[in-house]
């Protein structure tokens, strides 16, 4: 596999998962609120971590939100 190659698979790779800035740049929230979401459990599970940061399945993401489960998710840490 040559270099070029090589850059092209993880491209591709990264750009199914997301970190905590594109989540936060996809809902319109700031990074903080995403963190509390995530700490509070409101959030998917990250699929994994890369130096140290989680990272989710963007599609997983999408998934969570179309379903509904924002809303749901501000209406509890409001009442917190």
């Amino acid at each position: 596999m040559q270099d070029n190659d090589l850059e092209k698979l993880i491209n591709t790779f990264f750009d199914e998962f997301w970190t905590t800035q594109d989540i936060a740049n996809y809902l319109g929230v700031s990074q903080r609120t995403v963190w509390q979401y995530k700490s509070n459990k409101k959030l998917p599970r990250p699929f994994g971590f890369f130096e140290n940061k989680p990272l989710w399945a963007k599609r997983h993401i999408k998934e969570w939100f179309e379903e509904g489960k924002l809303s749901q998710t501000i209406t509890i840490i409001r009442h917190k």
